[in-house]
């Protein structure tokens, strides 16, 4: 069973016959219980009873490693992690013991994720396999020193060489062309724009049931070709796949901020948040509340959080853009000023027209608007 299934980890157990016979090999199901398979009985019977309706049999076509709390919800995250341990695919809670599940998911996968990002950094890439290649590619995304940022792409290409069906590595490298544009790194951004299709396009085909691959495709759908149905639809799919997807919550918000759908943006970003408060890459989850505080009109709001952003990794430019676009809109020229001066550090060729003329916002007068605050804070024509 390879350890990928990390990434997409379910919290529920409506979609898991589909999901399973995507992984084409045994599965292992994980079953947690809030009390004792005695107490259980008649759930288990029926959950058994409705994996054989679709063709799966214990034992012979699926393996499923069981836990019980015993009555004691205290032990969930600890029994939930055990599962995680052990490689389970996914994780089956029954009725309301789900939500419970979902919180408890947030709250491991990132601790998870990064000791399996420090055993993999001591391996030799030579031993390495497909999900390792995306863990290192993973990590070196959002970095932007040291050409740490161009090192990422490599080592997606190697997972997709060592396992062409895995949609997550797809994913993520038309996530990459599509952050190579919105950082100012591109030198052909036509061409970046069609490698990125391409890519999303392909992951789509490979695994109709991965949520990161949904999401990260629904947002270069939105991004990078207004394309906003279609990145509903697929934000949508992931969501049914698995309603406590962070990274789906989290990535549908801004496609709701560029068709002026606010609340819904900020809903979707602060569900997001709550899923996955302690990610790697909150800076990026920031900078997203505070485009949907910007697309409203809130600049206040939009400053505070663009600044916990940029805090935590102050190269990043989307959230430049938008901070420095905020703080002129808000009146705080100076400040907006001194942050323009950042953002051109980081992308020197910085064009305040250009940019935003050819931004997501599907409303013709806010990206005008957005041309005139990037001006207005200093930033080049």
């Amino acid at each position: 069973m390879k350890r990928r299934g990390l990434l997409g980890l379910l919290a529920a157990s409506t979609a898991l016959p589909a999901r399973l016979r995507a992984q084409g090999s045994l599965p292992t199901v994980g079953y947690l219980g809030s009390e004792t398979p005695e107490v259980f009985a008649s759930r288990l019977a029926a959950f058994r009873e409705g994996l054989a309706s679709q063709g799966f049999d214990e034992g012979r076509s699926v393996t499923i490693e069981y836990v019980w709390a015993h009555s004691r919800n205290e032990r969930l995250p600890a029994l939930a992690a055990e599962l995680v341990a052990r490689n389970v695919k996914v994780i089956v809670a029954p009725g309301s013991l789900a939500a419970a599940l979902a919180k408890v998911v947030a709250t491991i996968t990132p601790q998870v994720q990064e000791a399996e990002l420090r055993r993999v950094l001591r391996k030799r890439p030579e031993r390495m396999d497909a999900y390792e290649y995306v863990l290192r590619g993973l990590d070196l995304l959002y970095r932007f020193d040291d050409d740490q940022f161009v090192q990422a792409m490599p080592l997606f290409q190697r997972a997709m060489q060592l396992d062409p069906s895995y949609a997550t590595a797809h994913a993520l490298a038309a996530d990459w062309y599509s952050v190579r544009i919105n950082q100012g790194l591109s030198p052909d951004p036509e061409a970046d724009f069609r490698e990125a299709e391409r890519l999303s396009r392909l992951a789509l085909t490979l695994d109709r049931f991965d949520p990161r691959a949904l999401s990260l495709c629904g947002h270069v759908r939105a991004f990078s070709f207004r394309d906003f149905d279609q990145a509903i639809e697929l934000f949508d799919r992931a969501l049914a796949a698995n309603p406590s997807s962070a990274i789906a919550w989290m990535r549908s918000s801004p496609t709701f901020s560029y068709i002026g759908e606010t609340r819904e943006a900020r809903r979707r970003a602060d569900i997001g948040l709550r899923l996955s408060p302690h990610d790697a890459h909150v800076f990026y989850s920031y900078s997203i509340v505070a485009l949907a505080g910007y697309a409203a009109g809130d600049y206040p709001d939009a400053i505070a959080w663009a600044r916990r952003s940029a805090a935590l990794n102050p190269r990043f430019a989307p959230n430049l853009r938008f901070l420095a676009a905020s703080l002129a809109a808000n009146g705080q020229i100076d400040e907006a000023r001194q942050v323009s001066r950042d953002l051109l550090g980081v992308d020197p060729k910085f064009s305040a027209s250009r940019f935003a003329q050819a931004y997501a916002f599907r409303d013709a007068a806010k990206r005008t608007l957005f041309a005139d605050h990037l001006m207005l804070a200093g930033l080049p024509k």
